[in-house]
């Protein structure tokens, strides 16, 4: 799998990893989000539109978004399970209905990328999992969402 640091400017692609190298990967961001007095997020994947025989969608990258959380917990960083977020909303929403949230469009049938509604549906999902959150570090995040 491939990762991506979004920076709010940019968006790079970073090594494809193994995931058991992948968790270490993440130290220099947090070195780096620690130096600048910073509170470094790990936020696991949005889940793919795929369901097994039970109708069910599961976050998706399961070895990656354990290494990563596993990281976290290690380092004492906030980690927030977005994949599981979204993995229930897209079961609840069922397979069908799903594909208003991906880019399922004519020809196109594309079940990793969002497009609005799968995005602004998502964005909500993370600014629940922050508002939800005890963890002290996300006060200030919190309060902005709930100026909102």
């Amino acid at each position: 799998t491939r990762s991506y640091l979004v920076t709010g400017v940019q968006t790079c692609a970073l090594p494809i990893l193994a995931p058991e190298a992948f968790g270490a990967s993440l130290q220099p961001y947090l070195d780096a989000a620690r130096r600048h007095g910073a509170t470094c997020i790990f936020v696991s994947p949005v889940a793919m539109r795929i369901f097994d025989e039970n109708g069910v969608c599961h976050p998706s990258f399961p070895e990656y978004r354990e290494a990563m959380a596993r990281f976290a917990r290690q380092a004492g960083a906030v980690w927030l399970d977005l994949g599981a977020a979204t993995a229930a909303a897209v079961t609840a929403t069922g397979a069908e209905h799903a594909k208003s949230l991906y880019l399922w469009h004519g020809d196109k049938h594309d079940d990793a990328h969002l497009q609005q509604a799968g995005a602004l549906r998502f964005a909500r999902a993370f600014a629940r999992l922050v508002l939800q959150s005890t963890d002290p570090r996300l006060d200030v995040l919190k309060a902005a969402f709930e100026e909102e």
